[in-house]
């Protein structure tokens, strides 16, 4: 390119102009890449505030649910995997470590409910308990202490 003044810019080379053009799509293009990034990190952003939001509204009304009705048992299955294994509520001290207080279980056999602290508690039982929110996690430590490390 050549500048003439009061006449105006000139091409002197078209090899080296067509270079220029390509060099200047490049960078465009690379301009262009980088705006659609930016544009689809902001998508995402506004989609994880929005899931971050639905979280929130589902831990809230699970809360109220519970709150609402505390007495409704959360369930533990007792599998192969469970540690103390065959051993009864009282000598696990269930209540003492977890503050849950089993209501019922179900065996291969039968549903016992209101368990006394002699009842053995084996694999392929179903324990129903209730108690604070924190009670559940302590259960699952209890009998699956390597799930939750």
């Amino acid at each position: 390119m050549e500048v003439q003044q009061g006449s105006g810019t000139y091409v002197v080379s078209r090899e080296n102009a067509q270079l220029f053009v390509e060099k200047y799509k490049d960078v465009q293009s690379i301009q262009e890449t980088r705006n659609e990034i930016l544009e689809s990190v902001d998508r995402q952003q506004e989609e994880l505030n929005h899931f971050s939001h639905l979280l929130e509204n589902l831990v809230i009304q699970t809360k109220k649910v519970h709150d609402f009705s505390p007495f409704i048992p959360y369930e533990l299955d007792l599998t192969q995997e469970a540690q103390s294994l065959n051993k009864s509520i009282s000598e696990l001290n269930i209540w003492q470590k977890t503050g849950a207080t089993i209501v019922g279980v179900q065996t291969t056999l039968e549903m016992i409910l209101s368990p006394g602290p002699y009842t053995k508690l084996c694999q392929g039982d179903r324990i129903y308990f209730v108690g604070p929110e924190l009670s559940v996690q302590r259960m699952q430590q209890l009998f699956y202490p390597a799930n939750n490390t």
